[in-house]
């Protein structure tokens, strides 16, 4: 009697449990288009993450200085090699020159250096805070967000579209500043040393930019949907591998394969249409500035011939050509891992940029009392507009009673549990704690107060002691030993080889279901919870731990308010009360032998699920 509601977006198993879903998978190219603002906003969000690093982006200018003049500075003493040191036959001279031409070399070498270890310290900074953001805004968003976007798109903007931001910023960032300097000081030197030789060497520049502008522009949109796309087969990718089980016994093995295959393709055709445009770039870059070496040559050939120039200058000057193309080159072989940062900048800043839907109100208080009731008071819900899932729902439950929710799938009963936890909020009716409206009480000091053991049971990477211990963080190993002896989950842990120090692997595969459900129960226990919610398991375990996990059960229900998405007859028939859930209302309530004496709803569905089957079978 699970709820899978089909009247709220598809949903998958996500991190908090209910409510979390999965997006559609189908993609059209092209996808949609980034205005030139946007690409803007994007550029400057790059540009954003390097503001923390004030102080090393001073060394960092100072070190790219330092290289630059370096560079900017080498063609004159090429230049004074030529005419001083070989052309006038002065080897005095020419040893004098080649010195100077050698430390200006090791200078620009060491600033370099310099240059390459700053910024890979500033860059690497600025993604761990990047991401350190970008979790913790995940952490935040309701899952209603999480309704829409898969598990695996989240997991592409959080570690690969970071990543090529970071490329980004260890490489074009630097490259900008770098050939910017260069463009300005080769521009200078080559003004003061000839004018007309250096308007044949510009002259081929705006060539260059409209050649740019127009390719980069046609690429950029290919390569918001080729990250796009990443995102898409990293998804199928992750439910291809924690549904093994599935895929197998189902015998899925050729049709994963041909939607692994369509996604896959999706992505290489995208791909291949970016990188095409995009590396048309280097290549005319290369062919305008053989140009520009060629009107060099001639030009100066036919200037000095005339006695207008030395040999030497026209060797500085074409070195300035090469130097001042070079920028211009670099600069062109970065828009491929730019417009891919534009592209990641865009996706991961949608997620940064997303209102928080649950937060606290405005002078919300702090629950610092027991939770002694909870109350529905005509409440209705939707997850879509215009798709009622909740109906004018009311009930009331105090401390030391057991609610249990029954009824079909898709009825609402965990949507009741997600309301309670204020995992989503509701438009109409209201719900009460301690007869206080819910939302005037802050998020923290609520979740706090509430307990949840879920049907599918969740475990993290760490030791069986680390698992248990993340209901109450600063438990000491004493708390964790109860907790585990209250959850009858001990008998096991210490059969097990290290122990309460056992490493974990993936979601606890290496314990059976029945022993991955009495670690969650030792976690809730060890958090001891004022409200328990509980979504009974319905896998099949052996008798014997079947048995330890409704006593560990009990012991964690004692005393608390419990509610129950009920599974099993036993505890139906234990419960304070039953709610029987129809088409998102209330159709029953009473105890188990008052709703068999009415012989409504509850009659039906306990005769179809539960009538002559034993109490330790089910």
């Amino acid at each position: 009697m699970s709820d899978n509601n089909n009247s709220r977006p598809s949903s998958g198993a996500g991190p908090a449990g209910p409510g979390f879903g999965r997006r559609s998978r189908n993609m059209v190219l092209p996808a949609e288009k980034l205005s030139r603002e946007e690409v803007k906003i994007n550029i400057k969000r790059i540009v954003s993450l390097l503001i923390p690093y004030k102080t090393k982006l001073v060394f960092l200018v100072l070190f790219i200085l330092g290289s630059t003049a370096a560079t900017i500075v080498a063609p004159i003493f090429i230049g004074k090699i030529i005419d001083k040191g070989i052309v006038q036959r002065n080897p005095g001279e020419l040893i004098k020159y080649l010195a100077i031409l050698a430390s200006v070399y090791l200078v620009g070498v060491i600033s370099s250096w310099f240059q390459m270890y700053t910024v890979a310290a500033v860059s690497q900074a600025a993604i761990k805070d990047l991401r350190n953001r970008l979790f913790d805004k995940m952490t935040k968003l309701s899952p209603r967000f999480f309704d829409t976007h898969t598990s695996g798109e989240l997991m592409s903007r959080l570690t690969n579209d970071i990543d090529q931001i970071g490329n980004t910023l260890s490489q074009s960032i630097t490259q900008v500043i770098t050939g910017t300097l260069t463009l300005i000081g080769v521009l200078i030197s080559m003004i003061s040393l000839n004018i007309f030789l250096t308007v044949v060497t510009v002259i081929t520049v705006p060539l260059s930019m409209i050649s740019i502008r127009k390719i980069t522009k046609k690429s950029q949109n290919y390569f918001l949907v080729q990250q796009k796309s990443l995102g898409e087969l990293n998804s199928l990718i992750e439910e291809s591998i924690t549904a093994q089980a599935t895929i197998k016994s189902n015998l899925r093995e050729e049709s994963m394969l041909e939607k692994f295959s369509e996604t896959n393709k999706k992505l290489r055709d995208v791909g291949r249409l970016a990188q095409m445009l995009s590396g048309m770039i280097m290549p005319l870059m290369t062919m305008i500035n053989n140009l520009s070496y060629v009107l060099i040559a001639v030009f100066g050939g036919l200037m000095s011939l005339a006695g207008f120039i030395s040999v030497g200058m026209i060797g500085t000057f074409v070195s300035y050509s090469r130097q001042f193309g070079q920028p211009i080159n670099q600069l062109s072989s970065q828009l491929n891992q730019l417009q891919v940062a534009i592209a990641s900048s865009s996706r991961v800043f949608e997620i940064l940029n997303t209102e928080i839907e649950i937060t606290d109100e405005s002078g919300a208080e702090a629950l610092t009392d027991e939770i002694e009731s909870i109350e529905f008071e005509n409440v209705s819900f939707s997850y879509v507009s215009g798709k009622q899932v909740l109906d004018n729902i009311s009930f009331s439950v105090k401390k030391g009673e057991t609610v249990a929710l029954v009824g079909p799938t898709g009825v609402g009963k965990t949507t009741i549990i997600n309301l309670i936890m204020r995992f989503y909020d509701i438009k109409d009716g209201e719900i009460k704690i301690n007869g206080k409206n819910s939302k005037t009480i802050k998020l923290d000091s609520l979740r706090k107060k509430i307990g949840i053991v879920l049907q599918e049971t969740v475990l993290f990477m760490g030791t069986v002691s680390d698992n248990i211990r993340f209901g109450k963080l600063d438990a000491d190993d004493h708390e964790i030993r109860e907790a585990a002896h209250k959850a009858n989950a001990d008998d096991f842990i210490n059969l097990l080889k290290e122990e309460y120090d056992t490493e974990l692997r993936d979601d606890g595969e290496n314990l059976s279901s029945g022993q991955r459900q009495l670690l969650s129960i030792a976690r809730t226990i060890l958090s001891d919870p004022d409200v328990l919610i509980l979504d009974e398991a319905t896998s099949n375990v052996d008798t014997r731990t079947e048995k330890k996990i409704q006593q560990a059960m009990k012991n964690l229900m004692a005393g608390r308010i419990n509610i129950v998405i009920a599974h099993r007859l036993s505890t139906i028939r234990e419960a304070t009360r039953i709610l029987v859930l129809k088409e998102g209302r209330i159709a029953e309530t009473g105890t188990h032998s008052e709703l068999l004496e009415k012989k409504g709803e509850y009659y039906n569905i306990y005769n179809s699920q539960f009538a002559g089957e034993l109490e330790e079978e089910i």
